[in-house]
Parts: C-alpha cells; sequence; structure tokens
C-alpha cells in the first residue's frame, strides 16, 4: 500500500510537509500527526482510495506502454514508406500492388497511432 497516494485521492491539494505527517516504524506506514480541518480518514476510506490510485497508476503505465508502441509502429511505417518511395518508379505491376497493401497497412498504423488500440 502507498499511503501518501491514497490520501492523495482523497485530499489532491495536501501538502504532506505541513498538513499530513506519514511515518513508517517498519510495521508499515500510518498517519503520525493530522493538521487538516477535515477528519482524518479511517482505514476503511484509505483502503477505498488505494484502489482508486492503483486504477490510475495502472491507467498511466497503460497509456504509457500505448505510446511505446505507437511510436515503434510509426518507426516502422517511415521506414517501410521509405522502400516504397525509393524504388516506386522501376517497380512492377506486382511490386506496385504489394506497395499498395503496404502503403495500407501504413494508414492503419497511423489511424492506431492516432486513436489508440481497442
Amino acid at each position: 500500500m502507498n499511503l501518501a497516494k491514497a490520501i492523495e485521492v482523497l485530499f489532491p491539494s495536501i501538502n504532506f510537509e505541513r498538513e499530513c505527517l506519514l511515518v513508517d516504524n517498519g510495521d508499515g506506514p500510518r498517519i503520525a500527526k493530522w493538521n487538516r480541518p477535515e477528519k482524518q480518514p479511517t482505514k476503511a476510506e484509505i483502503d477505498a482510495a488505494q484502489v482508486q490510485a492503483d486504477a490510475a497508476e495502472q491507467a498511466a503505465l497503460a497509456a504509457k506502454v500505448e505510446a511505446t508502441t505507437a511510436r515503434a509502429d510509426a518507426k516502422q511505417a517511415i521506414a517501410a514508406l521509405d522502400t516504397i518511395i525509393s524504388g516506386i518508379d522501376v517497380a512492377t505491376l506486382t511490386q506496385t500492388k504489394t506497395a499498395i497493401k503496404q502503403l495500407a497497412q501504413i494508414q492503419r498504423h497511423i489511424i492506431l497511432a492516432t486513436i489508440g488500440r481497442e
């Protein structure tokens, strides 16, 4: 459990230097001092907030992975496009059809990178 993250879910503007002192003496983190006008959160409230904090962290990680994947897809698409452009003037009909198919795949990558995978 990340007690600070859970408390931040409950009190987004909390100042941990002045309003809430967290300590961990080896038996897990706990609130040692609470200096806010609101009532100190209960364990149940903190546990519920921890679920939200974990979900937000997972969403941020998924977004980072998606961005990395989209970037890799875009780089691969650019390389394929460069190959198509450099050889199109001397291409046979079969090669041209293959190039058009690759272009369609590149366009798909661009769309996925823009809207994300679903």
